[in-house]
Formats: C-alpha cells, sequence, structure tokens
C-alpha cells in the first residue's frame, strides 16, 4: 500500500506508516533485524526506519557489518520528507581546523522545548573539531547545560589525558560567565562566535540540527500527529 504525500509529485510513492510490520519482530516483540544470526536479509526500507532513518549508502554498510542482505528498492520516506521539509541550510566554514582531538570543540545547546521528559527543556551537543567526535545531553536549564560541558566533556576528556585548547561557542550569558570562568581556570582558551553567525560554530549546529531531523523522521514514522512532531 501506498499513500501521496499531500501536494506532492504524483510520481512518488510514499511507504505507508500505518503498515502492520508486527511480522517483523520476534516473540518478544523485539525487532528481528538485530538479530543477524537469525536473520539473512530484511526489505531495505524496513531496515532504513530501524536505523534511524539513515542514507542508503549508510544501510548497505550497515547490512554488510551484520551480515544481511537487503532486499527491494527503497523508496521516498514520507517521514524523512516531512522532516527535511523545514531544513535551513547552516554552512559550517571556520578558518582553521584543528588537527589532534580535543584541541578545539564546538558547544551549542537549543531550546527550550516542551513536554520533555522529567522537565527536560533544553538540548545541549558539543563536537571535536577534529575528528567530528560528538557528545550530546538533555537538560532543565541552560546552567545545567553550561555545567555539562565542563563536568562532563572538558574535565573528562582532560582525565583521558587530551589537551584541549580552545571551546568556541556563542555569547549566551551562561557561557560569558561559568564556562568561560571555568575554562580559564583549566588554561582553556575561549571563542566567542558574533551575533548572526552561527556558521562559526557551524559544526556543533549542525550536528544539533540533523539529530533533530532524524528524530523528527522516527516520531513521523512511529505515526505521531504533526502538532506533537513540530515542537521538536
Amino acid at each position: 500500500m501506498s499513500t501521496v504525500l499531500r501536494n506532492g509529485p504524483p510520481e512518488t510513492k510514499w511507504r505507508d506508516v500505518s503498515e502492520d510490520k508486527s511480522k517483523d519482530l520476534n516473540e518478544e516483540g523485539f525487532p528481528i533485524v538485530f538479530q543477524n544470526q537469525r536473520i539473512q536479509s530484511v526489505d531495505i526500507n524496513f531496515f532504513h526506519d530501524q536505523q534511524g532513518h539513515q542514507s542508503e549508502q549508510l544501510l548497505q554498510l550497515t547490512a554488510q557489518m551484520y551480515g544481511i542482505k537487503l532486499t527491494g528498492k527503497l523508496t521516498s520516506c514520507e517521514g524523512c520528507a516531512l522532516s527535511k521539509a523545514k531544513q535551513k541550510d547552516v554552512a559550517k566554514k571556520t578558518q582553521s581546523v584543528a588537527e589532534e582531538a580535543g584541541h578545539r570543540l564546538f558547544l551549542d545547546a537549543s531550546g527550550p522545548f516542551e513536554g520533555g521528559l522529567k522537565g527536560k527543556k533544553y538540548y545541549a551537543a558539543a563536537v571535536d573539531d577534529a575528528t567530528g567526535m560528538g557528545f550530546a545531553g538533555f537538560f532543565d536549564s541552560k546552567t545545567a547545560c553550561a555545567k555539562w560541558y565542563i563536568e562532563s566533556i572538558v574535565d573528562p576528556l582532560i582525565a583521558k589525558g587530551f589537551t584541549i585548547k580552545v571551546l568556541r561557542m556563542d555569547d549566551a550569558p551562561e557561557h560569558q560567565s561559568y564556562v568561560k570562568t571555568e575554562a580559564e581556570k583549566r588554561g582553556i582558551d575561549v571563542e566567542f562566535t558574533g551575533l548572526h553567525t552561527p556558521q562559526h560554530n557551524g559544526k556543533v549546529e549542525c550536528r544539533i540540527y540533523n539529530n533533530k531531523l532524524k528524530a523528527k523522521a522516527m516520531l513521523f514514522q512511529a505515526g505521531f500527529n504533526e502538532r506533537t512532531v513540530y515542537k521538536l
């Protein structure tokens, strides 16, 4: 069965999110996709849903790693289309790039959002400039985000032997006070991006945005209504 997204081109076929996928679950209700010892092949569209709405290239690599053969042809995903319909390009240019892991970290937070579990309203993230390694967490305040940057990212990395030279972030009050003060205590320089220049902090801006798109795609594909999803 297929449905057509409203106002979409008539030749585009969309997977019906209401389709019964119970046949793809084991007796405990878990996806058999992850039990590669019991499954040899799976439809690529179902695998796309299970793997966080990744691209076809990444799906093929993941399936190869699990020893699974993907069958069928990847069709247009309604969840991906609805979530990415709001996409806004964010550049990620910077004048210099760190050459070693940990030398520069990009920090940023997004929110507040409504309806978070246990009062969590903010989504914070950090991305390493050299490797692209990312960290993420959910918090009830911007102050909690700021403390997380230092206590859960900076300090553990230093303890593991990484040399952190620069923290780059926007000039939010909690960054100018707590983060800057704590960074200077540790001999770390702080770079504040200017007003309306997200491209200078583009790596973490893009990471937050892309993670939100994936979350929206999964919610759409799970059958959540648009009003709920667009609160993200």
